[in-house]
């Protein structure tokens, strides 16, 4: 069973007890990941954050909250890769977990194995999905899935899988903070297209604003947070050229397919798991 990960912030006690019943119900052990509460502190007193590029990325400072979300993914990959396993689920607790959740984990990676491509991160919780590729079709309890590549990568992070190539890549870039993690990973994975997503999700926001990536009440408010002077240009610059690059690798994909003949989308093997429950790390 893939070793999952739940990122939760000290004092979001009725959160974790919501997600520990969900993941219990779904024969799912997990380890807490205690998230990283920047809320109410100055990215700019992090080593790793690099203001100049991030106006000039994002056309604006990153947020406490939002550097707090960052670090606590960036933890959550080096605990992974501490572990030695070989793939990992990380959930955030605000995300409302299926019965199935392991059993469609486990099919979607025994397949991916089985096809042989490389990959770095799956997205299990987009709440949308553009410019992509079906890959194959994963049947579960209640409906019909595609794992699919995502040259668009979704700007979630609700629920991710990780290869450990793709985790170690993640950690070793992060000499440079300069974006909001959802931000950096579609710029990233939309760059190399080693991102799948699936779709309809795996798991969905349960409709409650995350704990670690809000704006707190101290200094680093939405009003305190600078802006570049062509703020508006220099979103729609990164927009566009994501967008390009995405449309790039969509084509690519489908001229791929066209030229090999083969547009049945095969469909994944089941996966029966026992159903283990343990309590929570």
């Amino acid at each position: 069973m893939v070793r999952t990960y739940l990122v939760n912030l000290d004092g979001s006690q009725e959160r974790l007890d919501i997600s520990r019943g969900q993941l219990e119900r779904a024969g799912i052990e997990f380890i807490r990941v205690p998230a990283v509460d920047g809320r109410k502190s100055d990215p700019r007193a992090h080593p790793a954050y690099h203001e100049k590029r991030a106006l000039a990325f994002m056309g604006c400072q990153v947020s406490g909250g939002e550097l707090g979300c960052y670090l606590s993914h960036l933890k959550a990959a080096q605990m992974f890769l501490d572990s030695g396993e070989k793939y990992a689920m990380v959930l955030e607790d605000d995300m409302s977990v299926p019965a199935d959740l392991a059993k469609m984990a486990e099919e979607l990676l025994s397949w991916l194995e089985k096809d042989g491509r490389y990959w770095d991160l799956i997205n299990i919780g987009t709440d949308g999905i553009k410019r992509h590729t079906p890959l194959c079709t994963l049947q579960g309890q209640d409906q019909q899935r595609n794992l699919t590549s995502a040259h668009y990568f979704p700007m979630t992070t609700g629920g991710l899988i990780w290869s450990r190539a793709g985790a170690q890549n993640f950690v070793n870039s992060q000499h440079e903070i300069f974006a909001p993690v959802d931000n950096y990973l579609r710029f990233w994975l939309t760059r190399t297209n080693t991102g799948l997503a699936v779709w309809p999700p795996l798991v969905k926001a349960r409709g409650v604003q995350s704990d670690i990536d809000a704006l707190g009440t101290g200094s680093r408010t939405a009003a305190s947070v600078e802006k570049h002077f062509f703020y508006n240009l220099i979103r729609q610059r990164w927009f566009v050229l994501n967008k390009l690059r995405s449309y790039r690798h969509l084509w690519t994909a489908r001229l791929k397919r066209r030229l090999s003949g083969n547009s049945a989308l095969p469909t994944a093997d089941p996966v029966v798991l026992p159903l283990k429950i343990s309590p929570a790390e």
